[in-house]
């Protein structure tokens, strides 16, 4: 029996062997001729990019002659020129690669640390906002200006000497076209990227210009029923281009949303899946939602670390329960709902949130809690990655709960109802229902449902009511541009949360005061000290997380030190150009230290629309 055994396997060994060889064959040759067999998509698309890209080159080197010719009327005209090159592009610049784009093409003009390195690397800006606020200024460096010039026509050089091998599927087009129409709106007319020319209003024109011209390449049916309300915009913001009285709110209501809606619903409605997610890799943009203002315009999936199917009633029922049970804490009389009170939109009404023990308090004022899902990072330092993860911190801290998870998970696995609920919100953690995922989850399943944009604003802009004052809509416009705050505070959320791609949360170094006498800035080095080394660099020394204006009807005091207890005075420190206007000393702030000029008026009017944000879920 033992021979034939012997003298078989080998031969079986060598028989698979070759089998296994012959499919491998197999499938390469079916590889190959599919490689060379497949018409590359979309090839006139590639072929109008890479040529404007070259004419956008041209034009920069145009722009460096003006600049040498010394003559304003030039450069002004040159530079024009540039950016309605630029402009035409765009869409597919900044899609195809976004990171390379923000570095070196259009990333605001700061100092940033790059991400996803071990190691503190400064990424120094660069790139059209850096030129635009050169050219801004009276009296610019001729040199410093070239440099820039000439730094930004070789990245562009870059681009297209490895963009030529670039597939344009039809995914990408679409996604490109959808996030270039929020990024006119909310990046655009807002003057955030011209902040030294405030040209933005021409910019969006020469922008859906090109968006239209691509089109008529790409998908030429769609684009004929498009023709009519392009034209319409684009004649529009050509009409009415003076920054500060450009009316923005009938921009939004009349041009941006129909032709944005046209788009995604020619997209939704195609039959094509334009919205290609990579499983466990949600995105923060719903680009299935027509409207900015919408309550599902963003994916809150994208904004947790933990799979959305663990959101539900059960879930949210057990975080709600969680959230106001004071018997978490040590002590057993805080509960997170101590300091975050939904009477007063989630917030406590304090300068500094009261301490555990009733007597002292901690560093900080407590933000509302309305849409704070909407973040890439939390707390103020932006110290935690996670909504999940902040919990750790107030449980941890000797002021706060001052306990442990471990003592928690004990306190909950012993209380028969607590175990049960566990068990009914988490089956798949059946055998062991309450443990740190489930504590954590269900506490962010809560956090999760305090979510919406349903306020008097809201629906305004989704036409459901006609009921925002003329004030409160001239304090949108205000708002949106003479006074600046929506390039820090972007719509939808009206917070740091970065549009187009909602995937960063930004801080910003304003000069908080530590009392309304001025006398010396507030002592919180802010992000500086969040404990992460790499971190520690000057322009992120009293930087703190921009936080939303929603909901501040209900959520003062402001600022993170509570130092402004009403909306005159909080508007008056941004109006004088935050501590540096004040007479502070504040390096790196990145608010500017010069004056809005913004009257007795016109302050109420932004105060109007602030108050008109108010909506705290039931």
């Amino acid at each position: 029996m033992g021979a034939p055994v012997s003298r078989g396997f080998p031969f079986l060994y060598k028989s698979m062997k070759n089998v296994f060889i012959g499919v491998c064959a197999l499938l390469m040759v079916l590889f190959t001729a599919k490689l060379f067999s497949s018409e590359e998509p979309n090839r006139n698309v590639k072929k109008l990019y890479i040529t404007k890209l070259e004419e956008l080159i041209e034009s920069l080197d145009a722009l460096m002659k003006s600049v040498h010719s010394g003559n304003p009327d030039d450069l002004r005209n040159a530079y024009s020129e540039s950016r309605k090159k630029f402009k035409s592009v765009e869409f597919l610049m900044a899609h195809i690669d976004h990171e390379f784009y923000l570095k070196n093409i259009n990333g605001a003009p700061l100092p940033k640390l790059e991400k996803n390195v071990p190691e503190r690397r400064i990424i120094e800006p660069s790139g059209f906002q850096v030129i635009d606020e050169l050219i801004g200024e009276e009296d610019f460096d001729k040199t410093e200006l070239l440099n820039h010039i000439e730094n930004l026509r070789n990245k562009i050089q870059e681009m297209i000497n490895y963009q030529r091998a670039f597939w344009f599927n039809d995914d990408i087009i679409a996604r490109a076209v959808q996030y270039q129409l929020i990024r006119n709106y909310v990046l655009g007319v807002t003057g955030f990227d011209t902040p030294g020319t405030l040209q933005g209003i021409e910019d969006a024109a020469s922008s859906v210009a090109g968006i239209q011209e691509f089109m008529m390449i790409w998908k030429s049916d769609w684009a004929k029923e498009a023709e009519k309300i392009s034209s319409q915009q684009i004649k529009f913001l050509n009409k009415n281009n003076d920054f500060n009285s450009f009316d923005r709110l009938e921009y939004y209501k009349k041009y941006w949303q129909p032709h944005y809606s046209f788009w995604i619903k020619k997209f939704k409605n195609s039959g094509e899946d334009f919205w290609k997610e990579v499983p466990g890799m949600p995105i923060e943009l719903n680009g299935k939602s027509d409207h900015l203002f919408s309550s599902d315009f963003l994916n809150k999936a994208a904004f947790l670390d933990f799979a959305f199917s663990d959101v539900n009633e059960k879930s949210i029922a057990l975080g709600k329960r969680l959230f106001f049970d004071p018997g978490l804490s040590a002590d057993g009389k805080v509960s997170c709902g101590t300091c975050h009170q939904p009477g007063k939109g989630y917030a406590d009404g304090l300068p500094k949130s009261r301490a555990g023990d009733g007597k002292e308090f901690v560093d900080r004022n407590a933000p509302g809690l309305i849409n704070a899902l909407y973040a890439k990072a939390y707390f103020y330092d932006l110290r935690s990655e996670h909504l999940s993860q902040q919990f750790e911190h107030v449980i941890f801290s000797d002021l706060e709960f001052n306990t442990t998870l471990i003592d928690i998970l004990k306190k909950l696995q012993s209380d028969k109802t607590y175990y049960e609920e566990f068990k009914n919100a988490f089956p798949a953690h059946a055998n062991n229902p309450v443990n740190v995922f489930t504590f954590k989850s269900s506490l962010s399943a809560y956090i999760t449902s305090l979510t919406g944009f349903d306020s008097e604003f809201d629906k305004f802009m989704r036409g459901e009511n006609k009921g925002l004052s003329i004030s409160a809509q001239r304090g949108y416009n205000l708002f949106m541009g003479k006074a600046a705050c929506g390039t820090c505070h972007f719509a939808p959320t009206f917070s740091g949360l970065v549009p187009p791609y909602f995937n960063d949360s930004e801080s910003e170094v304003l000069g908080v005061p530590s009392d309304t006498t001025y006398q010396k800035p507030d002592a919180d080095d802010g992000r500086y000290n969040r404990r992460v080394l790499r971190e520690t660099v000057d322009f992120y020394r009293h930087s703190f997380k921009t936080t939303t204006v929603r909901n501040t009807s209900v959520t003062a005091p402001y600022m993170h030190n509570g130092v402004f207890s009403n909306y005159d005075q909080l508007l008056e420190f941004y109006n004088n150009g935050g501590g540096t206007g004040h007479g502070l000393k504040v390096e790196y702030q990145t608010l500017a230290g010069d004056s809005l000029h913004l009257n007795k008026a016109e302050l109420k009017d932004i105060e109007m629309f602030m108050r008109s944000l108010e909506f705290v879920p039931e």
